[in-house]
């Protein structure tokens, strides 16, 4: 007996999870928009700031950490290695410095943990 199959191709258009535009390549990174670029940079340039002997600087570079937190928060694959950077002298803040930076720091801190709780 012989039996006799015949292939058809059927072309099954691309369902709403799947991406169209798929490139096949998981190592290649999108370029950031410049507005993340940049807070990314601000913040990086501010960490080593929270070591320095003025508490006026001090403070201010906190604040501006939390407001770059603020921006980078809509993008977690960027905001998390950057937490994880300036933990040190956030910790630092935490643990051995004037109460006024400890309460700033704390505020810091807790942005975070509220936005991205893997953080905590």
């Amino acid at each position: 007996m012989i039996i006799t199959l015949k292939t058809e191709v059927i072309e099954v258009p691309p369902t709403e999870c799947e991406d169209v535009d798929d490139t096949g390549s998981p190592d290649v990174k999108a370029e950031l928009p410049s507005h993340l670029s940049i807070t990314k940079d601000v913040m990086e340039r501010c960490i080593h700031l929270l070591s320095d002997p003025s508490l006026r600087l001090r403070l201010k570079v906190l604040d501006v950490l939390e407001l770059c937190v603020q921006v980078l928060s809509e993008r977690e694959n960027e905001v998390l290695p950057m937490a994880h950077r300036c933990w040190p002298a956030l910790l630092q803040r935490l643990t051995a410095d004037d109460p006024l930076a400890v309460l700033r720091a704390f505020r810091h801190w807790s942005q975070l943990a509220r936005r991205h709780p893997p953080v905590v």
